[in-house]
C-alpha cells in the first residue's frame, strides 16, 4: 500500500520502479489517497496500481481490499508454480507446449459432468438447416 500525496510523485515513482522489476511486476499495488481528489483511474491502473482507496476509506476497508490483493496473488502464484511443475512432463504436449490431448479430454468430461449434475434440462444441439 503507497499513500498518495496531492500530485502522488513518490507513489507514482515507486510503481514505476516495480514495474521495471521482474520479481516485483506483480505484486499488487494499492494507492491510498490522503485527500479528496479526482484521480486519474485509468493512468493509475496503467501504471499498475490494482485499487486505489479514497480519502474516507476507513482502515478496516482499506485493510479488507489488501488483504483480498494479497490472497488473490497467493493464488495466482500457487497456480503459476502448479502450471510450472507439469512443464516438461507428459501431461504437456512437447511440441506446442498445451496440456495433452488425453488430459484436455478428461478435462472437458469432467467438465460436462458437472455441468450435468448441475443442469438437469439436457440440452441438444442439431445443425443448421441451410436455407
Amino acid at each position: 500500500m503507497l499513500w498518495g500525496d496531492r500530485d502522488h510523485a513518490p507513489a507514482l515513482s515507486i510503481a514505476a520502479g516495480m514495474r521495471r522489476n521482474t520479481r516485483l511486476y506483480h505484486i499488487p499495488l494499492t494507492l491510498y489517497l490522503r485527500e479528496k481528489v479526482e484521480p486519474d483511474l485509468a493512468a493509475l491502473f496503467e501504471r499498475g496500481f490494482a485499487d486505489v482507496a479514497a480519502a474516507e476509506t476507513s482502515e478496516e476497508e482499506a485493510a479488507d481490499r489488501v488483504l483480498a490483493l494479497a490472497r488473490n496473488h497467493r493464488r495466482r502464484q500457487g497456480l503459476r508454480r502448479a502450471l510450472d511443475a507439469v512443464r516438461g512432463c507428459d501431461l504437456m504436449d512437447p511440441e506446442t507446449g498445451l496440456f495433452s490431448r488425453d488430459l484436455f479430454a478428461a478435462h472437458l468430461a469432467r467438465i460436462a459432468k458437472g455441468a450435468r449434475e448441475r443442469n438437469p434440462a439436457p440440452v441438444r444441439v442439431r445443425p443448421a438447416r441451410a436455407e
